[in-house]
């Protein structure tokens, strides 16, 4: 028995691009306005940049040597999450951003309610003082730099150190593993009769 021939299949319709770039559009939008939704007037907040006031001139040139191109302080709200604290102090290197010490702030030193950021792009650099004008007054802020700023220049730069040294022993002990293994592996090869 012959089973007649099956007629060919209709082809396939693809979507085309334009719906699709839409529809990825669309989700976007829809994302973004729950963000703003759910993260409220705290989501979409700006800081300013307040480094050059001539009031902070001192510290700037008490942070200028250091090998640091950022510093973060205080907790800050994106959404219903907190990130950030007043328990201590991140600083990142310049030489290698996931190089991260975090200073630790003592109870009598902490200034609940301030937070900051403070950026630069090399160590020669002045730095960026970013800050929200609407929520931290510049008193505080003020005075929450100088608190911290004997803190950072103590600690930051011995931990920095430390920090360097294990990791440069680290990968020295992890090329000897290596080049024990290599030669291990060789020696075996080498040991079969040719």
């Amino acid at each position: 028995m012959r089973t007649p021939p099956r007629p060919p299949s209709a082809p396939r319709r693809t979507k085309s691009p334009l719906l699709i770039a839409a529809g990825i559009g669309m989700l976007g939008v829809l994302g973004l306005g729950a963000m703003f939704l759910h993260g409220g007037r705290n989501f979409a907040r700006t800081v300013d940049d307040v480094g050059g006031l001539a009031e902070l001139a001192f510290i700037q040139s008490q942070l200028r040597p250091l090998d640091a191109c950022r510093i973060e302080y205080g907790g800050r709200r994106a959404g219903r999450q907190v990130f950030g604290s007043s328990d201590s102090v991140k600083v990142f290197s310049c030489a290698e951003p996931s190089e991260v010490v975090g200073v630790d702030v003592p109870v009598e030193r902490r200034t609940e309610g301030v937070s900051f950021d403070m950026a630069r792009r090399s160590s020669t650099e002045p730095w960026e003082v970013l800050v929200d004008k609407d929520t931290v007054a510049f008193p505080l802020l003020k005075n929450a730099l100088e608190q911290l700023t004997p803190l950072i220049l103590e600690q930051y730069p011995p931990v920095l150190l430390r920090q360097r040294e294990q990791n440069a022993e680290y990968y020295r002990d992890l090329k000897a593993r290596r080049e024990a293994q290599q030669t291990r592996e060789q020696g075996a090869r080498d040991s079969y009769p040719r």
